[in-house]
């Protein structure tokens, strides 16, 4: 990016980037080793004071795609990606032991999937929702995109789309045993 002018740096920090960086983790082995990537990746010096400096200290990743499930099979996905986001967590909470708080990193995980959220909980986008891990108050899923097209395409169909979203997502914020870790930290 140096080369072509979209990063600058000086004095051996990094002073202007457009752009967030994004961890993908899509196979098995991917996920496994995310946290050590991560670890590595924010150890360097340049690379935490910029993410601090410039990025209020917030790094996104994505864990799990459909690689992730051609690599193995939906449930080992999805136990994968669940064993992954809680080393992660517990990645960025040695990160952060003993740091100030303008100074701590926090990680903003994208799960993603290489179909419509609900297939795979007999259509219900409720049932779906309620089965994630949340492991942070910011998260977010993904579609595919081949999906999006036949979405919002047709305004009915996205205020349809909408509706059944926030619907799921307020049932699971409505159940305090399962925002209550969440929310605390």
């Amino acid at each position: 990016m140096k080369l072509v002018g979209m990063l600058e740096s000086k004095n051996g920090k990094i002073v202007s980037c457009p752009f967030d960086v994004t961890g993908l983790f899509e196979t098995i082995k991917d996920l496994l080793q995310a946290p050590t990537i991560l670890t590595d990746l924010i150890s360097i010096p340049v690379i935490r004071q910029y993410l601090i400096e410039h990025r209020h200290g917030k790094v996104t990743v994505m864990v799990g795609y459909s690689d992730s499930v051609r690599d193995g099979s939906a449930l080992a996905s999805d136990a994968q990606i669940i064993n992954t986001t809680l080393a992660l967590k517990e990645m960025e909470t040695k990160l952060n032991d003993g740091r100030p708080s303008n100074q701590r990193i926090q990680l903003i995980l994208y799960r993603g999937r290489g179909d419509t959220l609900p297939r795979g909980y007999g259509g219900s986008v409720t049932k779906a929702v309620s089965s994630q891990l949340l492991a942070t108050p910011q998260e977010d899923h993904t579609e595919q995109n081949r999906f999006l097209r036949r979405y919002f395409t047709v305004s009915s169909a996205v205020d349809h789309l909408h509706t059944i979203y926030v619907q799921a997502v307020l049932h699971v914020l409505s159940r305090p045993t399962l925002m209550s870790n969440v929310l605390e930290k």
